[in-house]
């Protein structure tokens, strides 16, 4: 279970890194609101790294399931904060600055402000979508051939 959402949560990482820098390169990563497509990214990651562990286990439980699609959020979540922190502290050290004054919000730490947010959109989006999913991938415990 760990290599599962140990591969997952890291390709899910690499895949967030690889949407910011692309977003970099074509100017938009200081709107905010084009991170929705994290979700998506996160969505598919979590998805796959589910049924590829139902796919490989005899038995499948509903917490086993979210398990493995919360720790790979949380895996991604915390590689990718990494990244951000050092992108936002050694590379453009402006940018948390330029993401906040967006919103007209100024703090004298705005790299620890989207540190935060940056940890809590990610685990908030990890724990929803394990959920969800769950409720897509869970064993039913209808009899088969009943249909309701």
């Amino acid at each position: 279970m760990i290599r599962t959402y140990l591969k997952y949560g890291g390709a899910i990482a690499l895949a967030l890194i690889a949407y910011f820098l692309t977003m970099k390169l074509l100017g938009w990563h200081e709107y905010p609101a084009l991170s929705i497509l994290n979700g998506v990214i996160y969505g598919a990651g979590i998805l796959k790294a589910m049924q590829v562990f139902k796919q490989g286990s005899s038995r499948f439980t509903y917490a086993d399931g979210w398990q493995i699609g919360f720790l790979s959020g949380t895996i991604a979540t915390l590689i990718f904060t990494g990244f951000m922190g050092f992108y936002m502290l050694e590379l453009n050290t402006e940018f948390a600055n330029a993401v906040l004054g967006n919103w007209g919000i100024t703090y004298t730490n705005g790299v620890v402000v989207m540190m935060l947010s940056t940890v809590l959109m990610g685990m908030s989006t990890a724990i929803v979508l394990s959920l969800t999913f769950m409720q897509l991938l869970k064993p039913t415990l209808n009899p088969k051939g009943i249909n309701a």
